[in-house]
């Protein structure tokens, strides 16, 4: 009788504990978030309108933004504003200017460029321009590369690596109808020579995206997602083998890779682990998303995503982990309400965080033009 007693006392207390532990497991995200220390919390402090601009980028220092500007015709510009006194100026502006990035020592920029003028939605590039800030001049890199779809990565002062694909083979190619040959492109500022480095995988390769060391390479296969050194070798599939994935994104620790996958639905992030090659669904929802920028700590991501409830495209934060996710649009609506007009936000390049992460400049959009909005947060 005692035996069923105590048998029976043993199975109340592991219930209970299983309770208490489901409590703890299902609570609210905001008790999880203690299981990833040193994931400060992010507080919206104000928001500041900037200047009519596109595709904004920090210079190392976090004194600069460098952006384009579009006239009311749509030709573009190269400017650089001081964030603090929010004065700016132009430096280049003739031919098509695209995606301006610093060098590591923030005296110059380098940017795609196209000496003909097209309309704005046109990304045509054909060279590669880098303007000395301090000189006041601008070299431009003549080429037979598409860089259509190209991005730049600038990580040691003479050597800037930006993707592409060899306009020679920009035709179907006869043998197996893959199209042109993507790789990466070193250019050597010592010698003013570049080489180019092809994509190898097994799986075919296309719009290649540059760690940040310059070491590594992730780019979109036939179906999945490939990482390989610089040079094409060691290639592998890192992203999930269900789903078609695309856009890769590296971390600042070039440890992680974030990208788009195409469900049924639409295309939701994804953070791949490129040692463990297991990915984490950043998001669990319906809505489309896309346009994933990692802050530099690695510990935030913004994005784009489709409102479900209202359809509207808005501007959200959240912790690389899937937790603490915000809405930026609601500070940023109050704020141009009481300015006396409001704005969405567009897909181009939207979001850029400044170097130390404490604040990140959104694209927006307000009677159609582009506007660079700076939100400031506060870390607790």
């Amino acid at each position: 009788m005692g035996g069923r007693v105590i048998m029976r006392n043993l199975v109340l207390f592991f219930i209970l504990l299983s309770l208490i532990v489901g409590v703890f497991l299902f609570a609210d995200p905001g008790w999880k978030e203690a299981v990833f220390p040193g994931y400060t919390a992010l507080e919206i402090k104000d928001v500041l309108y900037l200047i009519e601009g596109i595709q904004p980028s920090w210079s190392p220092d976090g004194s600069k933004v460098s952006f384009v500007s579009l006239d009311e015709d749509g030709r573009t510009s190269l400017c650089i504003m001081d964030i603090n006194t929010k004065k700016h100026e132009t430096l280049v502006e003739k031919g098509k200017i695209g995606y301006p990035i610093w060098s590591p020592e923030g005296d110059k920029l380098a940017f795609l460029y196209n000496w003909e003028y097209n309309d704005v939605s046109d990304t045509d590039y054909s060279s590669i321009g880098v303007y000395d800030i301090t000189k006041r001049q601008m070299v431009i890199y003549l080429t037979d590369i598409d860089l259509k779809h190209s991005t730049l990565i600038w990580p040691q002062k003479n050597i800037l690596l930006f993707t592409g694909s060899n306009k020679r083979n920009s035709g179907q190619d006869k043998e197996d109808g893959r199209g042109p040959k993507w790789g990466v492109w070193v250019l050597d500022f010592t010698s003013n020579t570049w080489d180019m480095k092809t994509l190898n995988a097994p799986d075919f390769g296309y719009k290649p995206s540059i760690s940040p060391d310059g070491k590594y390479m992730a780019y979109t296969g036939e179906r999945f997602l490939w990482m390989s050194l610089i040079d094409g070798t060691k290639a592998k599939e890192i992203s999930s083998k269900q789903i078609v994935s695309a856009h890769p994104v590296w971390s600042p620790d070039n440890n992680k890779v974030a990208y788009l996958a195409y469900e049924e639905g639409g295309p939701r992030i994804y953070i791949a682990d490129v040692k463990t090659q297991e990915s984490l669904k950043l998001v669990n929802n319906g809505e489309d998303q896309g346009y994933p920028q990692w802050s530099p700590d690695g510990k935030y991501i913004a994005y784009l995503a489709q409102d479900e409830n209202d359809g509207k495209i808005k501007g959200y934060v959240i912790k690389s982990n899937g937790y603490g996710r915000f809405v930026i649009d609601n500070e940023i609506e109050a704020f141009a309400a009481k300015k006396g007009f409001m704005i969405s936000a567009p897909g181009e390049k939207p979001f850029a965080w400044s170097p130390k992460g404490e604040n990140l400049i959104m694209v927006a959009r307000y009677q159609d033009r582009p506007y660079l909005v700076l939100v400031n947060f506060n870390r607790h």
